[in-house]
């Protein structure tokens, strides 16, 4: 089984990196790939986008993408891969992000964090719907094709509306 969800960053995108990139979460920082950034610059180069983005008065700086597998279900290199197959299609290269595999837990899950504007017309994601739908259908497409059954969809905050695969 594999769950997904998302949340808004509102406050502070420096702290969802920081711990995200931890380096004892993260097998000493082995498991950390970006786009369009580097953990380094991440909240410099989101705060820039941001700060092109135009009409929307939206509060959310970033998104955090959260995907957990079953124990045993991949390995943590897999994980890792299926975390950057989903952000390169969901996120279609407007977007800056950055993603990291944890594997301090007996699961091993992916934290994707992405800058809430895009660097090609900065524009503010805000397609919220659109989103969950077709982050469901990329994450399930990828876990079906490497064998995984099995798992939920969440949107928001655990205990929220769920879809089930």
């Amino acid at each position: 089984m594999a769950i997904t969800r998302i949340h808004p960053v509102k406050a502070t995108v420096q702290k969802t990196i920081k711990y995200i990139c931890n380096p004892s979460k993260t097998n000493g920082e082995l498991l950390i790939s970006s786009y369009a950034t580097s953990p380094k610059t991440a909240q410099y180069d989101f705060k820039y986008a941001l700060s092109k983005s135009k009409g929307n008065s939206e509060p959310n700086l970033a998104y955090h993408l959260i995907q957990l597998f079953a124990p045993c279900a991949v390995s943590y290199e897999e994980a890792h891969q299926i975390g950057i197959e989903l952000a390169d299609k969901l996120l279609e290269g407007k977007y800056s992000y950055v993603i990291a595999t944890h594997v301090d837990h007996n699961h091993v899950h992916n934290h994707i964090c992405f800058c809430a504007a895009d660097n090609i017309d900065h524009n503010k994601y805000n397609v919220f719907f659109l989103f969950f739908t077709t982050a469901f259908s990329l994450f399930k497409k990828s876990l079906l094709t490497r064998g995984c059954v099995g798992g939920e969809f969440r949107c928001g905050a655990p205990g929220k509306e769920c879809k089930n695969f």
